[in-house]
């Protein structure tokens, strides 16, 4: 038995629970470029799962979840990376190399 933490490869996946599984549906696709991958059926709440490419270009179990939180009322606070609450504060995406992310960059700024 070790008597040390172990340093991870990395992270294997991500969940973020969203206001509305549709709209984000359509950025993490249409927007970022996730491919859908599988979904819950049968559950109290939506959930669906996302992934990109690994090296060799070949789709992964998931890299990516969205669940569906129940309506909260009043509205967001303004996004800062100054830390205001508990929770999530960014996720940086990997493209496979420097051409790739620079594509992906000029898409992100026609889209606005």
């Amino acid at each position: 038995m070790s008597d040390r933490a172990i340093t991870p490869r990395g992270i294997n996946h991500l969940v973020l629970n969203v206001r509305d599984l549709e709209v984000s549906h359509k950025f993490w696709t249409e927007i970022i470029g996730f491919r859908h991958v599988a979904e819950l059926k049968d559950r109290p709440f939506k959930m669906r799962f996302y992934s990109g490419v690994d090296a060799d270009g070949g789709v992964t179990h998931h890299d990516l979840a969205l669940a569906e939180a129940p309506p909260q009322n009043g509205a967001p606070d303004s996004w800062s990376m100054q830390p205001r609450r508990v929770g999530l504060n960014h996720v940086a995406i990997a493209w496979p190399d420097r051409e790739s992310w620079l594509e992906q960059v000029e898409f992100l700024q026609k889209k606005g």
